[in-house]
């Protein structure tokens, strides 16, 4: 192999390989909307707009988000700039697929913007179903044990349904039944 080739492949090997850079923060240097980010590499050298996905146009796909001063690996995209392929730390992380949204951080997981409020523990709302089947039951046993007594004036029903009667259903909150960790 010449001279000229060797060189030609070790600057090619020298663009694919990852360089080691702080993310210079998420207020004002990182644009979420244009996936984008500040960086500053090893050697003092800023670079803007680094990129958080591989393709601009794509509309879907995982997106990474760096948090300010987390250590991340960027990749020379030729004449496209640059881009961010690993980070140490996340502000947050969103995934989008169709009409399908994610966004990931700390305080938990948000599907599709989180307007249905949190997904439903489901333990806990058939503890509660079980508790009203059970008071159903109850009622239901008390009626069928009944015996009419003629003239009582419902004296009768009033004593099989008195003791089910005395007994109230505890009211169920929503935060009873939701997982505020993942918003849906």
């Amino acid at each position: 192999m010449s001279k000229r080739a060797t060189q030609i492949i070790d600057s090619l090997r020298q663009l694919a390989l990852p360089t080691i850079a702080v993310c210079d923060g998420v207020a004002g240097p990182t644009d979420e909307t244009a996936y984008t980010c500040t960086v500053t590499l090893a050697d003092g050298h800023i670079l803007y707009g680094v990129q958080l996905k591989a393709l601009k146009q794509a509309t879907e796909g995982i997106v990474a988000i760096p948090a300010e001063g987390a250590i991340v690996q960027v990749l020379k995209l030729g004449e496209a700039g640059w881009m961010v392929v690993a980070a140490t730390e996340l502000q947050k992380a969103l995934l989008k697929i169709g009409d399908t949204t994610c966004e990931i951080t700390a305080d938990g997981w948000r599907i599709n913007g989180g307007n249905q409020h949190g997904l439903v523990l489901l333990q806990p709302l058939v503890q509660q179903l079980n508790a009203l089947v059970q008071d159903l039951n109850t009622i239901k046993q008390a009626f069928a044990g009944w015996t009419p007594v003629p003239q009582d004036g419902g004296a009768a029903l009033k004593a099989a349904i008195t003791q089910w009667a005395a007994q109230t259903l505890q009211t169920v909150q929503s935060g009873d039944l939701e997982n505020t960790h993942i918003q849906q």
